[in-house]
């Protein structure tokens, strides 16, 4: 009896993991999300002054589009039914920086911070006004 209830307990969980198995669309939005608490975070450390908060909130507007675009070029998705894995295309090839599962989706904030950092890393970034 215990045997029977274990099985179907087991079943009954992969059905639900793989029916709610998350979107692509739900892997970019925490992407997004996680990108800006980086930037944010690091606005708010960096930025003490007046003027360094006037730039900073500038800044945010900027880079709310500019991550948007980002990750949604550079987020895929692999789907393995009852759980998925957020990858992001970096110059070294696709890193896994998350995965999800029972709807959920899961950022390790790490490595997003450690690719943006190796991919600005001898980039500079020109802002013509």
């Amino acid at each position: 009896m215990k045997l029977k209830l274990s099985i179907a307990l087991i079943i009954g969980l992969c059905i639900a993991a793989f029916f709610t198995n998350p979107k692509i669309e739900i892997h970019q939005e925490k992407s997004i999300l996680a990108y800006q608490e980086i930037f944010k975070k690091d606005s708010v450390e960096n930025n003490k002054s007046l003027l360094g908060k006037i730039s900073s909130h500038i800044g945010d507007i900027i880079s709310e589009t500019a991550i948007e675009t980002y990750v949604n070029h550079s987020i895929t998705v692999e789907n393995n039914y009852l759980f998925s894995i957020t990858k992001q295309a970096t110059q070294e090839g696709s890193k896994t920086v998350g995965f999800g599962i029972f709807g959920n989706v899961f950022i390790f904030k790490d490595s997003l911070n450690k690719n943006l950092s190796d991919y600005t890393e001898g980039n500079s970034i020109k802002i013509n006004l």
